[in-house]
């Protein structure tokens, strides 16, 4: 297993990268690819710029789409799964995250679409689309810690569970997602939330 990093995803050198590592590391084989990256950009409509347009679905959107698309011959080749992360706040989008949400429903169509594409040739597309976990998106640059624990807290309070979920428990969705146990799952979106 290897990674790179959301900083790193948008650049095609690096998807080259990926692909020589699989060729030379693992003969050409990819069971599973998980695109897990994302920008929360929080901006209300007035502020959004190009450049956060680009920002956001470079990293969203883009990386999904074209880092797939160079792998996918590998994940053909095991007959794999195919997993990218979505965001429950596609369901429920609150105000000034419009970016983030337009490119996580664009995440989840790209998941279906591919799904019906794929599954002729044994390749699984499902996505996970995890609540509130606790990850360094939430992180807001410039922001003061108690300006941080405030928003973590009017986060928390719009949680059922009134808690934060732990990273594992997205995880435990991948790796379900990616076992035989979910050999007649695909185009399926797994909240968990």
């Amino acid at each position: 297993m290897f990674t790179i990093d959301e900083h790193q995803i948008c650049r095609q050198q690096n998807w080259v990268f990926c692909l020589t590592h699989l060729n030379d590391k693992y003969n050409g084989q990819l069971d599973i690819l998980v695109n897990n990256a994302g920008w929360y950009p929080i901006q209300p409509l007035s502020e959004i710029t190009e450049a956060s347009y680009d920002a956001a679905f470079d990293l969203d959107v883009k990386a999904v789409v074209l880092l797939a698309a160079k792998l996918l011959p590998l994940v053909k080749k095991s007959k794999g799964s195919i997993i990218n992360m979505s965001s429950v706040g596609k369901e429920h989008p609150a105000p000034n995250i419009s970016l983030y949400v337009a490119a996580k429903a664009a995440v989840e169509n790209l998941t279906k679409s591919r799904a019906n594409e794929l599954a002729g040739e044994g390749v699984r597309v499902n996505a996970i689309a995890p609540g509130a976990i606790e990850t360094s998106i939430w992180n807001v640059p410039g922001a003061t810690q108690e300006q941080m624990d405030e928003k973590l807290k009017r986060v928390e309070a719009g949680i059922p569970m009134k808690r934060f979920g732990k990273p594992d428990k997205a995880v435990n969705a991948a790796n379900f997602l990616a076992s035989n146990e979910a050999s007649y799952v695909s185009g399926s979106i797994y909240g968990v939330d």
